[in-house]
């Protein structure tokens, strides 16, 4: 399956957008998290300070309260009828009735409750004041024994005490409120300040509900006021009995026992199904707690608003940054599109760049390189057709030059006939040395046409070349003598003909010539691998190699060794460019020739175009 194939400008989008939206979500959930838990610990540091308060005017109001439980018990007049026997008569009962009902209404009607911020409201039922039960003339005053059988009085102690959450009628109205109770001693009693009265003061409830409401920390959660078993006494909730989750949640009940062990307590747990921030605090001299209710919706709302803010920055940014990222694909593809365009039409051979790019930035030195380099490859493409133009002329030329010598040989056909006639007229007449000269010519012509053939064997090729040292034996004397090395195994291997002869008259006419005294030439042929490598030695003037090897180079022009240079070309041309001819100084003098050819006995495979014949 092949892959996507994206172009550099959408995948410099690609890149350019992961390289915002990775860090940016990394930092996000960093982020995130960090400022949750911040939050987090802020509102719960918050909802600690608000129990506190709670716990604080809670605890001022419960002062205030005894406060004004004292006072009325240190009145005189209350003093007086408390520590005195019951009277005899009825109207001894309703005059004790009356005052108490007025004092009771003295400290309700005074600015107490104003200091208190609420309604009191006081009721006083007197010990061993059984006739208060047949006069019905106030609902402030009563017997003892109205309360005695209540479970909370049996377990009061003699200072100010809760009993808890309680109804009054209050001018017909039935109102809910805190009862709290204090036990009141006859102090003018002459028998040790004997128990003699019990005060109890009703508090109006809104008082703590709203004291309550007033320290949520968010609409939809909940304080409550718990008593040591784990009932709701009080709730910032509507419901008289506080919230049903808190009354009936093993949570609540088990964080209520763990109270006495550790003053406050915060952690995450579910109440209903729901994730409920859950915050206790342990009243101590109340032996009640204080519980806060927060879900964790609420506590996080602020974090969903700045969540809601970042994602709308992210998304602003990933705007910006997909206008950026098309913007500078857009400047970065735009000239490589350009580069690419202009390098298709290099590709049908039109070198005529025009790329205008003003910017001086890396793609104005990578144009202005590029229109350098296409302009250096025009040159070498004009300089290169130049060159193939005149190596085309040098082959039409040494092809030329080739036929000429084959004509050169042809036209001796005539020339060699006649020579018969002369060798036999020579021999007819007892001319030996004419005789020889001219089979020797003869010899030479005929194994130079090869009846039109440009392969021949080595035996030809050494029949030929033997004809020509025969002649210029004969031209030279003692000064030339020669050997041929060639082993009978290799005769019948095939050559390019007229490969030794140029190379022997090299020899001669550079060599031999150029010095005094005897000159000679060695011919030998040996195999090296699948090569044959046939030496033409002489101890002539020599010469210089590298030159030589200049010479032979085919982009050389000279018309110096034409033939040996024409020599090398045909080797190369048919058997390939690791053969053809190399030059060597001998150690005792003179120059060495080296002509090396593949050992083939058949030309199959190679290309062989036969001369003139």
């Amino acid at each position: 399956m092949r892959g996507i194939h994206l172009s550099i400008k959408n995948k410099l989008i690609i890149y350019f957008l992961i390289s915002i939206l990775l860090p940016t979500t990394i930092i996000s959930i960093i982020f995130y998290t960090r400022s949750s838990e911040i939050i987090t610990d802020k509102i719960n540091l918050s909802i600690v300070k608000n129990l506190s308060s709670v716990e604080s005017i809670l605890l001022q109001k419960l002062d205030s309260i005894n406060d004004f439980s004292v006072l009325m018990a240190l009145n005189p007049e209350l003093q007086h009828i408390i520590s005195s026997p019951q009277p005899d008569n009825a109207d001894g009962i309703i005059d004790e009735i009356v005052k108490l009902d007025r004092i009771l209404d003295s400290y309700y009607l005074s600015d107490f409750s104003a200091l208190t911020k609420t309604a009191l409201y006081p009721k006083l039922f007197v010990v061993n004041r059984p006739q208060y039960k047949s006069v019905n003339i106030t609902d402030k005053v009563f017997d003892i024994s109205v309360v005695e059988n209540q479970k909370w009085y049996s377990q009061l102690p003699n200072q100010l005490t809760i009993v808890g959450i309680d109804h009054i009628t209050v001018f017909g109205k039935k109102i809910q409120t805190m009862k709290i109770a204090k036990k009141l001693v006859a102090l003018r009693a002459a028998d040790m300040a004997p128990y003699a009265a019990l005060l109890t003061t009703d508090i109006d409830a809104n008082f703590f509900v709203d004291l309550l409401k007033n320290y949520k920390i968010t609409p939809g959660s909940s304080i409550s006021l718990l008593n040591a078993d784990g009932d709701v006494l009080l709730s910032s909730d509507l419901s008289p009995d506080g919230p049903r989750s808190v009354k009936d949640s093993e949570v609540i009940r088990k964080l209520v026992k763990d109270m006495h062990d550790q003053a406050e307590q915060s952690h995450m747990d579910h109440i209903d199904g729901k994730p409920m921030l859950i915050s206790t605090h342990y009243i101590v001299p109340l032996q009640w707690t204080i519980l806060s209710l927060t879900p964790l919706n609420e506590v996080n709302i602020e974090q969903k608003k700045l969540n809601q803010i970042m994602v709308f920055v992210i998304v602003i940014c990933m705007l910006f940054a997909l206008l950026t990222a098309l913007v500078l694909s857009g400047n970065i593809s735009k000239p490589i599109l350009a580069l690419v365009k202009s390098m298709s039409t290099i590709e049908h051979g039109n070198f005529d760049i025009k790329l205008r790019y003003r910017k001086k930035d890396e793609f104005g030195i990578l144009f202005e390189q590029y229109k350098q380099m296409m302009e250096k490859i025009k040159d070498l493409v004009e300089r290169l057709y130049v060159s193939e133009v005149s190596k085309k002329e040098a082959e039409l030329q040494a092809k030329d030059a080739e036929l000429k010598a084959l004509q050169a040989q042809i036209n001796p056909h005539f020339l060699y006939n006649a020579l018969d006639s002369i060798n036999l007229y020579a021999m007819r007449y007892n001319v030996p040395n004419i005789s020889d000269m001219v089979s020797s010519l003869s010899n030479f012509f005929r194994y130079g046409l090869s009846k039109g053939k440009s392969i021949i064997t080595l035996n030809d090729e050494k029949k030929h070349v033997e004809s020509y040292l025969e002649i210029q034996k004969m031209r030279f004397g003692g000064k030339l003598n020669y050997t041929l090395d060639f082993p009978n195994d290799i005769l019948q291997c095939l050559t390019v003909k007229l490969i030794l002869q140029p190379l022997v008259e090299n020899s001669i006419i550079h060599g031999i010539q150029k010095v005094e005294g005897e000159g000679w030439i060695r011919l030998s042929v040996v195999k090296q691998g699948e090569k044959l490598q046939i030496s033409i030695s002489d101890n002539g003037a020599g010469a210089n190699v590298e030159e030589m090897h200049e010479m032979l180079d085919f982009e050389s022009h000279t018309s110096k060794s034409f033939g040996t240079r024409n020599v090398n070309e045909r080797i190369k041309r048919l058997f390939g460019m690791k053969y053809g001819v190399r030059f060597y100084i001998n150690e005792d003098g003179g120059l060495t020739s080296v002509v090396e050819i593949p050992i083939l006995w058949t030309m199959e495979g190679y290309h062989v175009e036969d001369g003139i014949s």
